[in-house]
């Protein structure tokens, strides 16, 4: 059988069909992309505020505010806390409580620091911790370092022997007996822990709550019952 079609007419369909499998080629990459990219956010979302914020810029970070009582009740804000990381990551077993007796000195106690029950040697879990870390302590939308920390009242959290604090705003090496591989530790401030932050009412704190004040060294400080927005003075020595 003769082919008649001339060879410059063979050229251009062969080109047009090369163009043709290219164009589809880098379609199907696209797709394949952001499929894959609306998977993985799917994946590892992040936290949603319960309602718009009115303050511009978030709450203001209180440093450090150790335990300095036993209260041995889950406060609002770590229920809210435990609940928020539920509804957005899935089931989780972790923990509130810690028993006043136990040793150590830990915000469990009194009811203001959660658990999230993670393994770092599984990358489904790896996943989820790398979302909400980076969410939690990376800059906001008003571009505060850690604003959504601040905004929930967190103060700081222990995760894969490292922690991060909101008066550093940094991470750093943890040296503890607990290298935290198989759970994120968090601890709130006072004010996060009865849920006063703007994460969930949209306006940022005004006053600080420094909880309540140790009398004398070495002794545990009344038990919380209203909000304290004077600085705790020095303790007496003990003795």
């Amino acid at each position: 059988m003769r082919n008649d079609t001339h060879p410059t007419t063979r050229t251009t369909v062969t080109t047009r069909l090369r163009r043709s499998r290219a164009l589809l080629a880098v379609t199907l990459a696209g797709l394949l992309v952001l499929g894959g990219s609306a998977a993985a956010t799917a994946a590892t979302p992040v936290p949603k505020p319960s309602v718009p914020y009115g303050s511009r810029t978030p709450d203001r970070a209180p440093g450090y505010q150790g335990q300095v009582t036993c209260m041995p009740f889950e406060s609002r804000g770590a229920k809210a806390l435990r609940d928020l990381l539920r509804r957005t990551y899935g089931a989780n077993s972790g923990g509130i409580l810690r028993p006043c007796a136990s040793g150590g000195r830990s915000e469990h106690k009194e009811g203001r620091a959660y658990d999230w029950m993670l393994d770092a040697s599984r990358p489904a879990d790896r996943a989820k911790a790398d979302a909400f870390l980076g969410w939690l302590t990376a800059k906001d939308a008003s571009g505060v370092a850690g604003g959504n920390a601040q905004r929930l009242g967190v103060q700081y959290v222990i995760w894969d022997t490292r922690w991060w604090n909101t008066w550093t705003k940094r991470w750093q090496p943890y040296t503890g007996a607990v290298p935290h591989t198989d759970h994120v530790h968090m601890s709130l401030t006072w004010d996060g822990a009865y849920k006063r932050t703007s994460f969930w009412d949209g306006w940022a704190v005004a006053r600080i709550d420094h909880g309540p004040c140790v009398a004398t060294e070495g002794m545990l400080a009344p038990r919380y019952t209203a909000p304290n927005y004077t600085p705790c003075p020095r303790p007496r020595p003990a003795g």
